[in-house]
């Protein structure tokens, strides 16, 4: 695919990890190359059906961010024959559900993260806000 500018349009996926044993280590971007992308699907149709098999106590589902994964990286070659590393394991998706975060990892490494985000959702429409004239 092409931009109406000419750019190469290459879909790619980033997601924001945490390390449950480091939780020290903030956030983490772990962004892919476009060979990875049938597997990082499939493991967006597995987070999405763990939340569903998983209950809050109130009955919803839980969040796709509340379970624990491990992956690990294999060798896979791309369409010219080169050798790299992408998260598969037999040319599958290697990404196995660990179970979910415990209450302590939650408050420790998810919710100032969405803490934040409610936050800074609020300020950008009190500054929209704020901008706006107010007519009389």
């Amino acid at each position: 695919m092409k931009s109406e500018a000419g750019n190469d349009v290459i879909e790619t996926m980033c997601y924001i990890v945490a390390l449950p044993d480091h939780p020290e280590a903030g956030y983490l971007l772990f962004n892919s190359s476009p060979g990875n992308i049938r597997y990082l699907k499939a493991w967006n149709t597995q987070m999405k059906g763990v939340a569903m098999s998983h209950r809050l106590s109130n009955g919803n589902p839980s969040p796709i961010f509340m379970g624990i994964w491990s992956v690990k990286l294999g060798k896979d070659k791309n369409k010219k024959g080169q050798t790299y590393f992408s998260c598969n394991e037999g040319g599958k998706s290697s990404f196995v559900f660990n179970g979910l975060i415990d209450s302590e990892t939650y408050n420790m490494v998810v919710k100032p993260a969405l803490d934040l985000n409610i936050k800074s959702a609020a300020s950008a429409q009190a500054e929209e806000t704020a901008e706006q004239p107010t007519e009389y």
